[in-house]
C-alpha cells in the first residue's frame, strides 16, 4: 500500500480544518461533532491501515487468528473506500442546516424541568445501575477473556443496566448546558464527584473504559460550552479521549495486577511497575491500533464479499434493526432470539473463527463503514454517510443553542461523547440514542423528548415541519471570514423569526484595522489591484428557499440581497473592474434573485443610479446601521471645560494631522478643552502628540463596546475630519450617545451631520470622493498620504479650530447640538 494514499487521507482532511479554523472561533471548533469524527476516522482508517500494513501491529492479528496481514492491495482499496465515506459524511455535514427553532425549548414545558424531579430520577437510575452491577460482577465468565459478555449474552435486559447512570448523567449535563439555574453549585459538585467515583469502579468491574471516558469527557464539553475560553481544555480531552488508550489501560490493567499480585505473593510495587512499562512503552501501538480497528475491518470485507454483496449488501438491514432496537426485545418475548445479533453477526460473518459453538467469543466493533455496507451494499451505504453528516451539523446547531430544551442538547452530548462507537460500530450507536431517549422521557417527560426525536429527524432529512403560524426562516446572513460590528448589528436587529443563522454573530468579532495595515505604507493590496468581481457560491449551510444576504458582493445561485457602503465594494473598491464588469453586474442586480439593494446611505444610493440605471436603482433601499438611542439626554455641558474625542485607527488619511495642529490653537485660546485621539499615531506624529497640552493618545486596541464605555460616555464632541470614508460608524455612535460632530463633507457624512443642527461641517482639502463619483485617489490611501504631503491645509487647520471653539465656548449650543444628534437617532430607529 502507498503512503502517500495515508498521507493524502491524512493531508486533506487536515487542509480542510485549517480552512475551517479562519471561519469559526475556536471554541466553536473544539466541540464540532465533525471534525471530531474526523479525528477518529483518521486513527481507525489511514494510521490503522499504516500501522497493519508496516507490520507494526500486534501478536493478535485481525481477529483471524492468522499470522499474516492483510493484502495490500486490498488494504489499499479499503482505505479509498473509508475515504469515500468520509467524503459523504464531509458532503452531508456541509449541506445541512444547524438545525431548527422548532426544536421545543425549556420554557414550552416548564412542568417537565424540576430540580427535585432531575435529582430524583438521576438518584434511581444510579440505584438501578449500582444494584445491577452488583448482580452481574459475580457472574462466571462462559466465554473466553470476555466475562462482560459473558452476561450481556445471558442475562437479557440486565446486561444494559450497569450502564444506564451514564445517560442519566448527561442528561443531567444537559440541563446544566441550558438551564443552570434549575441546578445549584452545590448539587453539581456532588453530581459530578459522584459521577466520576461510579464510573471508575465501574471501569474496574467491567473492565471498559469507555464509561469512565465518557464522563470526563461530557464534564470537559459542558466546560467548555459554558466558558468559551477553556477551549484548550476541550482539545486536550479530545485528544486525550482519541490517543488515551493507554492510559485508560492503566486504569483497568493495574487493579488486576495488584489483584494478582496479592493472590501469587509477589510484590505489588512490582507487578504495578511492570503493567505501566507494558501499556506505556511496549504496548503503546498496540493499544493505539487494536482500539481503532476500521481499514483492516474493511479490507477484510471486500476480499470475502462478491460483487453482487458489495452492491446490494450481505444481511439486508437485519443487523440494523438489531441495533436500532430489536436488541432489546427479550428472550421471554422472544424465544427464538439469536445470540448472534446485530453488530456481533457482521463480526461472524468477517472472522467465523471467532464463533464457537454458536456464541462469539470476542466482541469488536467491524466499523462504520461496514456497517453501512452490511445491510444494503456500499451505495446506499454511502447515502446513509451522508445523513451522519447531516445529523452532526444539527446537533452543532443545538449544542450552541442556549434556547434549545435539555433533551436536544443532550442528544447532542450523547452524539459527541460517544463518537468513537459510531466510527467503530455505525448503526450501533442507535442503541445508546434509544437508550437515552428514554433516560431522559424519565427525566423531563415524554413530550418533549418525542417532539425533540421528531425535530432531529425532520432536521437530518430536511423534512421541515414548522409550527402552526410560524413562517421558515427567510434570511441566511453570508459567514465572511470576519464582520464588522455594524454587520453584527444588522444581524442582530432583523427579525428573529426570519434569520436562519442568528448564532453568526456568537461566532465572529467586530474586525478592526490592525496596528500594521493602519501604519503600512503599502497603496493598495493585491485584491485592489487586481479586476475582480465580488461573486460567491450559495453557502453550502444555507437553508432551501432562504434569501442569502451578502455584504458587498454577488451570490451565483440563489435568491439574495446586497448590503453595499458604497457601489464599488462589488469589485473591492477597484473603479476600472466596476466599469468592466458594469454589464455583467447589471445583470445580476436587475435579475429576480435579487431581491434587494441596502444601500448604507443616500449617497451610495444615488451612486447605484448613476452606475447601473434607474431600473436597478428601483430595487434599492437606504438603510442606515442600526444604533438605537445609548442615552436618555446628552452629557451636561460645562462653560470651562470641552472634552474633544477622535477616533480611527487610520490617523492621516482621517484627519488626525491637521487635527493635531488646530487643537494647539483651540487649547491655547481655551485652556479647559482636552483631546483623546484613540488611533495607531504614526511614528513621525509622537513628538507633536507628546508636546501638546491636554492631549492624550490612546493605542487603538479597543472593542466598540470599551470605546463607547471608556471614551463616548464622558465627552463633548466627537471631531471626525476625514478624507477617506464612506460612511463613518463612530459618526452615528457619537450621535447614539448625544454628541455634537464636526466632520467633513465627505460623501455620507452630510448625511449624518447637519451643519448648523447637530454639529459643524468642513470642507476637506483633500477627498476620495467627488460628490458620489470616485475620485483619482478612490481607495488608496498612499495617493491620500502622498496629496496631503503636498497640499496646503492650514485654511482647514484654521476653520476646523474655530469650530472647535465655536463649539467649546458655548455650552448651550453643545447641548442643542447634542440633543439634535438624539433627535435624529430616535426618528431614524424608532422600532
Amino acid at each position: 500500500m502507498s503512503g502517500l494514499a495515508v498521507i493524502l487521507c491524512v493531508a486533506i482532511p487536515l487542509a480542510l480544518l485549517a480552512r475551517e479554523v479562519q471561519r469559526q472561533p475556536l471554541k466553536r471548533l473544539t466541540l464540532s461533532h465533525f471534525w471530531y469524527f474526523t479525528l477518529i476516522w483518521m486513527a481507525a482508517f489511514p494510521l490503522r491501515a499504516w500501522l497493519v500494513d508496516t507490520g507494526q501491529r500486534v501478536s493478535q492479528v485481525i481477529m483471524t487468528g492468522a499470522a499474516t496481514k492483510p493484502d495490500s492491495a486490498f488494504l489499499a482499496a479499503a482505505l479509498a473506500v473509508a475515504f469515500i465515506y468520509w467524503l459523504a459524511v464531509y458532503g452531508g455535514y456541509r449541506w445541512a442546516d444547524e438545525g431548527s427553532s422548532d426544536t421545543p425549548s425549556a420554557t414550552d414545558h416548564p412542568e417537565e424541568v424540576g430540580r427535585a424531579r432531575l435529582f430524583a430520577v438521576g438518584v434511581g437510575w444510579l440505584v438501578v445501575s449500582l444494584g445491577a452491577t452488583l448482580y452481574l460482577a459475580p457472574a462466571p465468565s462462559g466465554l473466553d477473556g470476555a466475562p462482560y459478555l459473558s452476561a450481556r449474552t445471558g442475562a437479557g435486559l440486565i446486561w444494559m443496566l450497569p450502564e444506564q447512570f451514564v445517560p442519566a448523567f448527561i442528561a443531567f449535563l444537559g440541563c446544566v448546558t441550558v438551564r443552570p439555574d434549575l441546578v445549584g453549585r452545590r448539587l453539581l459538585i456532588f453530581v459530578l464527584v459522584l459521577a466520576t467515583a461510579v464510573s471508575l469502579w465501574l471501569t474496574i468491574q467491567f473492565s471498559t473504559r469507555r464509561l469512565l471516558a465518557a464522563v470526563l469527557l461530557g464534564m470537559v464539553v459542558v466546560a467548555v460550552l459554558r466558558k468559551g475560553r477553556l477551549w484548550p481544555l476541550g482539545i486536550a480531552a479530545i485528544f486525550g479521549s482519541v490517543f488515551g488508550a493507554g492510559i485508560f489501560e492503566l486504569v483497568r490493567a493495574i487493579p488486576a495486577a495488584i489483584r494478582n499480585a496479592t493472590e501469587s505473593g509477589e510484590s505489588v510495587a512490582v507487578a504495578v511497575a511492570a503493567t505501566m512499562d507494558t501499556a506505556l512503552t511496549k504496548n503503546l501501538l498496540l493499544l493505539l491500533s487494536t482500539s481503532y480497528e476500521g481499514a483492516d475491518h474493511v479490507a477484510r470485507l471486500l476480499d470475502k464479499a462478491g460483487w453482487r454483496e458489495l452492491l446490494t449488501g450481505i444481511d439486508h438491514g437485519m443487523s440494523w434493526l438489531f441495533n436500532l432496537g430489536l436488541s432489546f426485545v427479550p428472550r421471554a418475548v422472544w424465544q427464538t432470539k439469536p445470540v448472534v445479533y446485530g453488530g456481533l453477526e457482521q463480526m461472524a460473518w468477517l472472522y467465523p473463527a471467532y464463533v464457537k459453538d454458536g456464541l462469539p467469543t470476542t466482541a469488536i466493533p467491524t466499523s462504520f463503514v461496514v456497517d453501512f455496507a452490511f445491510g444494503f451494499g456500499l451505495p446506499l451505504g454511502l447515502v446513509l454517510a451522508f445523513f451522519l453528516g447531516r445529523y452532526f451539523r444539527v446537533c452543532e446547531g443545538v449544542l450552541w443553542n442556549r434556547a434549545a430544551h435539555p433533551v436536544a442538547v443532550g442528544f447532542s452530548l450523547v452524539t459527541f461523547i460517544f463518537m468513537f462507537n459510531t466510527v467503530r460500530g455505525g448503526t450501533a450507536t442507535g442503541q445508546t440514542l434509544v437508550v437515552f431517549a428514554v433516560v431522559a422521557a424519565s427525566m423531563y417527560g415524554i413530550g418533549p423528548t418525542v417532539a425533540t426525536v421528531r425535530q432531529l429527524v425532520a432536521d437530518t432529512f430536511r423534512l421541515r415541519p414548522c409550527k402552526r403560524g410560524a413562517a421558515p426562516p427567510r434570511v441566511f446572513f453570508y459567514p465572511h471570514a470576519y464582520l464588522r460590528d455594524r454587520q453584527m448589528d444588522t444581524i442582530r436587529a432583523w427579525p428573529a423569526g426570519e434569520v436562519a443563522n442568528p448564532d453568526l454573530v456568537d461566532r465572529r468579532h467586530g474586525a478592526q484595522v490592525s496596528r500594521d495595515a493602519a501604519l503600512t505604507t503599502r497603496r493598495r493590496s493585491w485584491k485592489q489591484a487586481l479586476p475582480l468581481l465580488n461573486i460567491k457560491r450559495r453557502p453550502m449551510a444555507a437553508p432551501r428557499g432562504a434569501a442569502v444576504y451578502v455584504w458587498g458582493g454577488l451570490i451565483l445561485s440563489g435568491s439574495y440581497i446586497v448590503d453595499l457602503d458604497n457601489p464599488y465594494a462589488l469589485t473591492g473598491y477597484n473603479v476600472f473592474a466596476t466599469r468592466l464588469y458594469r454589464p455583467l453586474i447589471r445583470w445580476f442586480l436587475q435579475s429576480s434573485r435579487c431581491l434587494s439593494i441596502r444601500c448604507l446611505s443616500r449617497a451610495c444610493l444615488d451612486g447605484v443610479c448613476d452606475l447601473y440605471g434607474e431600473a436597478v436603482a428601483a430595487k434599492a433601499v437606504v438603510a442606515y446601521p442600526f444604533m438605537p438611542p445609548k442615552v436618555q439626554a446628552p452629557p451636561p455641558a460645562s462653560a470651562d471645560r470641552c472634552r474633544f474625542l477622535f477616533v480611527a485607527t487610520q490617523f492621516e488619511i482621517k484627519g488626525g494631522a491637521a487635527l493635531l495642529s488646530a487643537f494647539r490653537r483651540v487649547v491655547a485660546a481655551f485652556p479647559g478643552a482636552t483631546l483623546d485621539l484613540v488611533t495607531h499615531l504614526p511614528p513621525e506624529f509622537g513628538e507633536a502628540a507628546r508636546t501638546c497640552p491636554g492631549l492624550t493618545v490612546h493605542d487603538a486596541g479597543f472593542s466598540r463596546e470599551q470605546i463607547a464605555e471608556r471614551f463616548l460616555a464622558h465627552v463633548d464632541v466627537l471631531v471626525h475630519p476625514t478624507y477617506f470614508d464612506s460612511f463613518g460608524m463612530v459618526v452615528l455612535e457619537a450621535m447614539a450617545h448625544g454628541l455634537p460632530v464636526i466632520a467633513t463633507r465627505l460623501y455620507a457624512l452630510p448625511e449624518l451631520v447637519e451643519n448648523g443642527g447637530n454639529g459643524i461641517l468642513l470642507d476637506p482639502p483633500v477627498s476620495i470622493w467627488e460628490g458620489t463619483r470616485p475620485g483619482p485617489m478612490f481607495s488608496d490611501t498612499g495617493k491620500v498620504r502622498a496629496a496631503l504631503r503636498t497640499t496646503d491645509t492650514r485654511l482647514f487647520e484654521t476653520e476646523l479650530a474655530n469650530a472647535m471653539l465655536a463649539l467649546a465656548s458655548d455650552p448651550v449650543r453643545r447641548g442643542f447640538a447634542g440633543q439634535a444628534s438624539l433627535d435624529r437617532v430616535r426618528a431614524w430607529f424608532r422600532s
